[in-house]
Formats: structure tokens, C-alpha cells, sequence
């Protein structure tokens, strides 16, 4: 997908605070970001520029996802203000051998989708950015074999005809029956049918893709 590419992407109202980014790396690896500012409005949306211009300077020289995270909590908790904070995870995918490492603030699970069917959950590991200066985080990884899939807390809220939150098992249901197309269709069809049902929050996708090239 084109970095500007918003199928990953949907806003709940006209000016979102969620944001994605990727970039190449020197040695091969693909950088990425994945973010949601709390709150709304204009004063989430400036926030959301900055951060995600902070964690692609802090991030572009390959620096280890935990201390990446950590590089850009010291900043946002020494300047944000009025409660707000950011919930993000930023990683690096190896495509050579399908390796991705990537630290969790505060951001809802990612669920790794293997061949046979299964998922992985993968908790986030540490507080939102902004909160607490001083604060170390740590790092998960996988093999992926198939496709791993980070996502704002936008999805798991939306609610379907039945007025009942999607969920985590809404999300993986979600995932298997649109599991065939290769990843752009794939994307389309999961935000297709999330706009369908009733949108309570910004909500974006962001989607590693093992199979391929």
C-alpha cells in the first residue's frame, strides 16, 4: 500500500487522530508506526502531525523499537499537557526473513494470522506516550509466516447491527473472511465492511504481509 494510501484508514469525523507511516531502512528493513492521539478534534489532529513527524525522525536511523519508543515518550512527556498522551506502536519488518520486532504503548493487541488458521494476541507491554517520563519499554516479535495486523482501538469499538462492540473475536472473524485477497483488496474489504457498521472512533489497519515478496 502507498504510504498515502488512506484504505487503512477511516475517520470517524471530518479531522482524525489516528496516523500510520512506513520507510525504508538503510539495511533492508521496513520501518512502521501505527498511532492513535486520545481525544478529538483539531487539538488531536495537531497532535497527531507532530508525533508522527517525531517518531519518523526518531526512528529513521534504525534505532531499536523499545528505545525508539522510549526516545519519544522522554519528548512528549516533557512538553504534552491537559491529560493527553498517544497510544502507538512502531517496528521494524525484516521481508529477507519475514522477522518483525516492534514495541507496544499502550495500543490494543496486535493478532498475528498464521496459514493454518490461528491467531496470536500480543499485549501491549507499556503505558501510552506521554504519561510517565522515565519509562523503559519492551519489545515482542514474530515470524510472520502469513500476515500480522496492529489496529486502532476504532475497530475492536465498532458496533454491529446488534449494538454489541466488535471485539477482539469480531476483529479475527473479521480477518478470516477476508483473508484471500493479497493485501491492498484485503485492507479495502476489512475497512469496507467496517464502515458499514457503526463507526464509534477513528479507525486504522495496519497490515505486515509475509507472504511474497
Amino acid at each position: 500500500v502507498r504510504r498515502t494510501s488512506t484504505r487503512g484508514a477511516a475517520p470517524a469525523r471530518e479531522i482524525s487522530g489516528d496516523f500510520y507511516d512506513w520507510f525504508d531502512l538503510p539495511d533492508g528493513r521496513i520501518a512502521f508506526t501505527i498511532g492513535d492521539i486520545a481525544g478529538k478534534g483539531l487539538d488531536a489532529a495537531l497532535l497527531m502531525v507532530r508525533c508522527a513527524s517525531l517518531l519518523r525522525w526518531a526512528g529513521k536511523d534504525g534505532l531499536a523499537p523499545a528505545a525508539w519508543l522510549t526516545a519519544v515518550n522522554e519528548e512528549l512527556a516533557d512538553t504534552l499537557s491537559g491529560g493527553m498522551f498517544v497510544c502507538a506502536v512502531v517496528g521494524h519488518y525484516d521481508p529477507a526473513t519475514r522477522h518483525a520486532t516492534w514495541a507496544n504503548a499502550g495500543f490494543p493487541p496486535a493478532l498475528l494470522h498464521d496459514h493454518d488458521g490461528s491467531f496470536r494476541e500480543y499485549e501491549a507491554e507499556g503505558p501510552p506516550l506521554g504519561i510517565l517520563p522515565g519509562m523503559a519499554y519492551t519489545e515482542q516479535s514474530a515470524h510472520v509466516a502469513r500476515s500480522l495486523y496492529f489496529f486502532s482501538d476504532g475497530v475492536t469499538d465498532v458496533r454491529g447491527r446488534d449494538r454489541e462492540l466488535l471485539g477482539l473475536a469480531g476483529v479475527r472473524d473479521l480477518i478470516e473472511r477476508h483473508a484471500d485477497p493479497a493485501p491492498e483488496h484485503r485492507l479495502k474489504n476489512l475497512v469496507g465492511e467496517l464502515r458499514r457498521l457503526r463507526l464509534a472512533d477513528d479507525t486504522t489497519i495496519l497490515l505486515v504481509e509475509g507472504r511474497g515478496p
